[in-house]
């Protein structure tokens, strides 16, 4: 299955999200904040969102979980 891509998806709470996903599992998504209001967002199992600055944020060890965090208005967060 090729890898596919969508952008500019916009999520409650003032964010757009890009993602990246191959053989129907998410690879990376950029969340990008238009407020800087909290995000809550379920995370993959095995993934970890990071800050701009590379600081990891919530880790998803061995499950899918809810992950809740500070963003800054116009903030990018990665989950990868």
């Amino acid at each position: 299955m090729a890898t596919r891509q969508r952008k500019g998806l916009h999520a409650r709470g003032g964010f757009s999200v890009d993602m990246n996903w191959k053989n129907g599992v998410i690879t990376t998504a950029k969340v990008n904040s238009l407020k800087g209001e909290p995000c809550t967002i379920l995370v993959p199992a095995g993934k970890t969102v990071y800050d701009a600055k590379g600081k990891a944020l919530f880790v998803a060890s061995g499950t899918a979980g809810q992950g809740y965090f500070q963003t800054v208005k116009g903030g990018a967060y990665t989950i990868r």
